[in-house]
C-alpha cells in the first residue's frame, strides 16, 4: 500500500490468516466537516478453492462502520458475473458474508471484466471491492488501461477528503524545568500507591508512566505549541527566468509534435523541438554554474553553516534517486562483474553464509537443553537487568522524538537515584513475567520519507 507522505494513517493489525494474504492501513479522512478514520484492507486470495469464510469475517470484523475490503479474492460467482455458472469456495464465501452483513455491501459493478486470461482471452471478475454501505453508494469504480499484466488496475474513487495534518509532533517543553522537585513528585506518587506491593506487571506500568505524567503536570512542564503554519521549501538555487522560459519553449515544441495536443509528427517539428531541448539544457548548465559561483564568492568563515546546507538543500531538489543498480559485484565464479539485483543477492547470501549442511545432534547440549527447558531458575538471557546496564542505556538515549506515550527521553535521563531503582524494579518485573505494555505493541516508527 503506497500513501502520500502528508496524510496521516497508521497500520491496522491484521490477524494470521492461513488461507489469506491482507495488508491494511487506517487513514484519516473527513467527511461533511466530520473526521473518521478510514480502514482499507488489501488482500489476495492465492486459491479460490480454498478461501477460509471466517478468515474473511475476521477481516471485516476490524471496524465495520467505515470499511473497505479490495483485491484479488479470486472469486467467481453470479452476482457480480453474470455468466458463471459454476461459483468457487471464495465466490461462496464472499457472496455469505455480503448476505449476512447489513453494513457490507458490494461496491464492484456487475461484469468489470478485472482479469483476462491470457489463453482465452476472456475477461472474468474476480477482483472486488467491498465497503460500507455510506461508501459504496458514492463510489465511482472503473477499469484502468492494460499495463502488463493479466489483472487490471481498477480505480476506486470516493466521496471523501483526506485529513492532511502539517503541525509538529508534540513535545514538552523542558525550559523552566526543576528536575530535583520533579524527581521529588515522582517519587512521592509512586510510594503513595501499591506499586512494591502489586504482582501486576501492567499495574505497575500504570502507576510508573502515571507518576510521569504527573510529575510534569506539578513542575508545570507542559507541552509546546506550535505554529500550524510550515515553511514553504526554497527553490532551486539555480531556477532563475530563463530556465523557466526556455522550459517553456521546450515544452511547446514538443507539443507541436504530439498530434494529441494538435500538432503534426513532421521532421521539422521533430528538429525545432531538438534545437529547443538544446538551447533549454544551455541554459539550465549555465544557470547552475553561475549559481554556484555566486555562492562560492558569498562564503565566509564567520557565517552561519545554516547558510551552506540551505542552498545545498536547494540544490540537490528534484534530483533523482540513487540507482540501486550503480554498484556491480563481481561474481566469484564467472569473475565477471554484475549489476543484475538477483545475482547481487545471490553473491552476497552465498558469502555470507557459513553454514554447511544440518549439524548433527550432540548429546551434551541435547541434556543441557532439556535441563533448561524443566529449570525454575532463569537463564543468562532472562537474567535481571543490573544497575550498570541502566546507567548504560539511559546515557545512549539520543532521540529527541516523543512518541504516544508522551514518554520524552529528557525525562528518562533526569532521573535520580531512587527513581531509577523504581524504573529498574518495573524493568525487572515486566522481563521476569514477559508482560509488554499495549502501547509499546502498537508504538509505530517515524516514515523517514
Amino acid at each position: 500500500i503506497l500513501i502520500h507522505k502528508t496524510i496521516q494513517f497508521k497500520m491496522l493489525q491484521i490477524p494470521d490468516l492461513h488461507t489469506i494474504e491482507a495488508i491494511g492501513v487506517s487513514i484519516a479522512t473527513e467527511n461533511k466537516g466530520r473526521k473518521q478514520m478510514l480502514h482499507i484492507i488489501s488482500l489476495y486470495v492465492p486459491n479460490g478453492q480454498l478461501c477460509d469464510g471466517d478468515e474473511l469475517a475476521q477481516l471485516y470484523s476490524t471496524d465495520k462502520n467505515n470499511i473497505i475490503l479490495c483485491g484479488d479474492f479470486n472469486a467467481r460467482h453470479k452476482d457480480w458475473e453474470t455468466n458463471c455458472l459454476h461459483p468457487n469456495r471464495s465466490g461462496r464465501m464472499v457472496a455469505d458474508l455480503i448476505e449476512k452483513e447489513n453494513n457490507l455491501l458490494l461496491a464492484t459493478p456487475p461484469n468489470l471484466g478485472t482479469r483476462q486470461c491470457p489463453k482465452t482471452l476472456k475477461y472474468t471478475t474476480i477482483d472486488l471491492a467491498l465497503m460500507s454501505p455510506h461508501l459504496a453508494a458514492t463510489a465511482e469504480i472503473s477499469r484502468g488501461p492494460y499495463i502488463g499484466s493479466d489483472h487490471f488496475p481498477i480505480h476506486v474513487k470516493l466521496k471523501t477528503i483526506p485529513s492532511q495534518s502539517f503541525s509538529r509532533p508534540p513535545s514538552w517543553n523542558f525550559n523552566i524545568a526543576d528536575w530535583n522537585n520533579w524527581n521529588e513528585s515522582l517519587r512521592k506518587t509512586i510510594d503513595s500507591t501499591d506499586f512494591f506491593k502489586t504482582g501486576d506487571p501492567s499495574q505497575k506500568y500504570k502507576i510508573f508512566y502515571n507518576a510521569l505524567i504527573t510529575a510534569n503536570q506539578n513542575n508545570n512542564i507542559k507541552i509546546k505549541k506550535f505554529t500550524k503554519d510550515m515553511k514553504a521549501e526554497p527553490s532551486r538555487a539555480w531556477w532563475n527566468v530563463e530556465c523557466k522560459k526556455a522550459v517553456a519553449q521546450s515544452r511547446k515544441a514538443r507539443n507541436a509534435c504530439d498530434p494529441k495536443r494538435g500538432g503534426i509528427n513532421c521532421e521539422t517539428n521533430r528538429a525545432a523541438w531538438r534545437e529547443k531541448e538544446r538551447k533549454k539544457k544551455e541554459t539550465i548548465i549555465k544557470a547552475k554554474k553561475d549559481a554556484l559561483n555566486i555562492h562560492i564568492k558569498d562564503l565566509d568563515p564567520r557565517s552561519s553553516p545554516q547558510k551552506t546546507w540551505n542552498f545545498t538543500k536547494a540544490w540537490i531538489k528534484g534530483a533523482p534517486a540513487p540507482d540501486l543498480s550503480s554498484s556491480p559485484l563481481r561474481d566469484p565464479k564467472t569473475g565477471q562483474q554484475t549489476t543484475d539485483l538477483k545475482e547481487r543477492a545471490n553473491i552476497l547470501a552465498h558469502q555470507y553464509d557459513h553454514s554447511y549442511g544440518i549439524t548433527p545432534d550432540n548429546p551434551r547440549l541435547e541434556e543441557f537443553i532439556k535441563r533448561q527447558m524443566t529449570s525454575n531458575e532463569p537463564n543468562e538471557l532472562n537474567s535481571k537487568i543490573t544497575d550498570q546496564e541502566l546507567k548504560y542505556g539511559l546515557s545512549n538515549l539520543k532521540s529527541n522524538a516523543m512518541g504516544q506515550d508522551k514518554v520524552h527521553n529528557m525525562m528518562m535521563k533526569n532521573l535520580s537515584y531512587d527513581n531509577k531503582k523504581r524504573l529498574l524494579h518495573l524493568l525487572n518485573n515486566m522481563l521476569q513475567t514477559a508482560h509488554v505494555p499495549h502501547d509499546w505493541k502498537t508504538a509505530e516508527l517515524p516514515r523517514l520519507i
